[in-house]
């Protein structure tokens, strides 16, 4: 109809905001807007790409993306992990995030499940392999009948050469990223961030990075398979995986009326054109009853964070 649109989306720089003009909020960064970026590159970038990264890896809240580190033990990899073996990781997307959005594919004709089979098919009579599914974190509290659990479930019980790791189970994604000698990604934010730490990552869908040639890229799954049977392949450059880093941090137009800040304890204050927002006092009790549970798991899981927390508070009162 040749009608312009915009869509709007939540930038990660703290309080900002995207827009998107006749594109949707899941396009990939275009090449347009990376070689823009490349051309502006300076020393300093590398600085706050990194710490992308790194706050990223330590469980810390990156603006507006959310660390699901936090919920995880440190250092802790499955029982079952065998070093001797030829390790596999491979860290899946949502595919109810990204079914319907035109463009947003993977080198499969189904969805990634079918992709898994169609790998773990390929490597089934080949004993030094072990491939380790990292179901992504945020499908915790799903119900067992979402269909990408079920069909996982049965590739867990169908096949002797995958370990599945659950959403809700608290095994190191970086633990299990380091002991691995390569990593697949669907979609997600691992790939890159694998790239950075020095593992050679293979994508085997879309991804918001991938026109930043931080990731191997395979167009079909031979190609996948060859680079999974490469002994001597190595992570692509730091760099691209840097400036990636640099744009999700940079990215984004600061609201003109809107404000969110932290108080000195930590507690969030927003406000919209100078009024302050709140919620009713139930709303907010049962807010804080909700989260209850996954805040104690953090404490029991870290308990350093009872100490950093106390520490902060003394720090600044004086």
């Amino acid at each position: 109809m040749g009608i312009d649109f915009f869509a709007y989306e939540v930038a990660s720089k703290f309080n900002s905001y995207t827009l998107f003009k006749n594109v949707s909020v899941h396009e990939p960064v275009s090449t347009d807007k990376v070689n823009l970026l490349r051309s502006n590159w300076v020393k300093e970038h590398e600085k706050i790409g990194e710490s992308f990264f790194r706050q990223k890896r330590s469980g810390s809240d990156i603006e507006n993306l959310i660390s699901f580190v936090k919920y995880q033990a440190k250092n802790i990899l499955p029982k079952e992990f065998n070093r001797d073996k030829k390790n596999i990781a491979i860290f899946s997307g949502t595919i109810d995030e990204y079914a319907g959005v035109d463009g947003w594919n993977n080198i499969y004709e189904s969805d990634e499940t079918a992709g898994l089979q169609r790998i773990l098919e390929s490597f089934q009579s080949d004993s030094r392999y072990m491939f380790y599914l990292r179901v992504h974190p945020n499908m915790k509290g799903l119900p067992s009948s979402n269909s990408q659990l079920m069909d996982i479930h049965a590739l867990s019980i169908r096949f002797s050469n995958l370990c599945v790791i659950w959403p809700e189970d608290i095994i190191d994604s970086y633990a299990l990223m380091d002991a691995c000698e390569k990593i697949i990604v669907f979609s997600s934010t691992m790939g890159v961030e694998a790239t950075y730490w020095g593992k050679p990552s293979i994508s085997a869908g879309s991804a918001f990075y991938e026109n930043f040639n931080c990731v191997y890229r395979p167009k079909t799954h031979e190609e996948l398979i060859t680079l999974l049977l490469d002994n001597d392949i190595k992570p692509l450059t730091v760099d691209s995986a840097l400036q990636y880093a640099f744009w999700q941090l940079s990215n984004g137009v600061h609201f003109e009326y809107f404000k969110k800040e932290r108080d000195k304890n930590g507690f969030e204050r927003i406000t919209l054109d100078g009024v302050e927002i709140k919620a009713d006092a139930l709303p907010r009790l049962w807010h804080w009853i909700h989260l209850f549970p996954s805040r104690l798991k953090r404490v029991v899981l870290k308990p350093s964070l009872i100490f950093s927390k106390v520490t902060r508070i003394f720090k600044i009162k004086s």
